[in-house]
């Protein structure tokens, strides 16, 4: 598996924490469930570790390449995409969308969400962690080619503040919930790149997660 995991500075990662956990007045909507996919087409594959769970959700820009929150874009995602990209070899393409998930504490029996990809095409993921929390992300062996599959395990990245990680977006992952802190919030940016066959190559993997 190819990732790259790095780490936006306080001054970009405080402002966005305190726009998105700490004003009372930012808009979220209730989702009732975090993996909404057609498992006909294995996009999502449910196994016996996983299981689903309400999140709230902020959509900046949506699959049609739309900005649908313009202050979303400007005062939140754009300052953390702009200092990835230029502070990282990445050659950007086109969003495919832009969204804010946010979890809250739950106990569950199950380990994590549905594994999933966001899309069936090619395409990169970037997912930058608001804030410090438990509820990792599990990334598996497998990629999506459209065949059910037996999903194993590779990795899990901690939530820690303004860390994001860049991964391949046909490789299946999935969230979980926190059981200790409050909150789990994640900007997830879904974008292709007009060099996609050449990043797998340039990102070595980057054992540094805990």
């Amino acid at each position: 598996m190819t990732f790259l995991i790095g780490q936006v500075p306080s001054n970009i990662s405080e402002p966005t924490k305190a726009r998105l956990l700490h004003n009372p007045y930012w808009p979220w909507y209730l989702q009732s469930e975090t993996t909404s996919y057609d498992t006909e087409f294995n996009t999502s594959i449910k196994d016996s570790l996983s299981g689903e769970d309400i999140q709230f959700q902020h959509t900046v820009i949506d699959t049609l390449g739309s900005i649908v929150s313009p202050t979303a874009y400007e005062r939140i995602t754009e300052p953390i995409w702009k200092w990835i990209v230029a502070n990282n070899d990445i050659e950007f393409g086109q969003f495919r969308r832009i969204k804010i998930n946010l979890l809250t504490r739950k106990e569950t029996k199950h380990l994590y969400h549905t594994p999933h990809v966001d899309f069936d095409q090619p395409h990169w993921t970037i997912l930058y962690y608001v804030n410090d929390s438990d509820g990792a992300t599990y990334f598996f062996k497998n990629k999506y080619d459209g065949t059910p599959q037996k999903l194993e395990i590779q990795e899990k990245v901690e939530p820690r503040q303004g860390r994001f990680v860049l991964f391949d977006g046909l490789q299946y992952h999935a969230s979980s919930n926190p059981q200790y802190n409050e909150t789990r919030c994640v900007v997830n940016f879904n974008f292709t790149s007009s060099i996609s066959e050449n990043l797998s190559t340039t990102f070595a993997e980057n054992p540094e997660i805990s």
